[in-house]
């Protein structure tokens, strides 16, 4: 392939990354938008930092070396770091980082962001992880905390939040989990 091609593609590839940025802006800020208590927008902007740690006294924290960690690309920003302190002051928000984070994208779906979302909707996340190479135990260990991160912001917050974990190498070639009881794509962390 000769540099022309290169630089072409290469420019094609960042349009289309910064395209999909600034989609993923408007959709946030519907979303936002749409939900009138500021502490469910804070909530919202720790969630992340929840799936990606397991740091003694966050919700989800299991006691052990085996836990998978990591987010991609994520960097918490100040509302959520103020939510984290407001409520576990004692949680560094600054974690050191994994080399190779297991979790590789995560994605909210469903109606958040859109018109059909409602204050009654719950929020769906995608946590697609690379699960090459992680042993089972590890990967029981991930879904447990997830299902209490759940049950957490369930009991907390009142607010409805399943995680549906998929494998990134299937992701990218368009398999994904099935989830029986939700009735599409995923693998509901809580219920595996």
């Amino acid at each position: 392939m000769d540099n022309d091609r290169r630089n072409e593609i290469t420019e094609a590839i960042k349009a289309n990354r910064d395209k999909f940025l600034r989609y993923n802006n408007v959709k946030t800020a519907n979303l936002y938008s749409s939900i009138p208590d500021q502490k469910t927008i804070d909530l919202f902007e720790a969630i992340p930092f929840l799936i990606g740690y397991n740091l003694h006294g966050l919700p989800g924290y299991i006691q052990t070396d085996r836990m998978p960690q990591g987010l991609h690309g994520f960097r918490l920003g100040e509302r959520g770091a103020a939510f984290l302190q407001a409520h576990f002051p004692s949680v560094p928000t600054s974690p050191q980082k994994p080399e190779v984070p297991f979790v590789q994208m995560f994605a909210l779906m469903g109606s958040g962001g859109t018109i059909a979302y409602t204050s009654h909707s719950d929020f769906d996340f995608w946590v697609c992880a690379d699960e090459h190479g992680v042993h089972p135990e590890s990967l029981r260990l991930f879904r447990g905390k997830c299902r209490a991160i759940e049950n957490w912001i369930e009991e907390k917050f009142n607010i409805e939040v399943h995680f549906f974990l998929n494998d990134i190498s299937k992701v990218k070639k368009n398999i994904f989990d099935d989830d029986s009881e939700e009735n599409f794509s995923g693998t509901r962390s809580g219920n595996c």
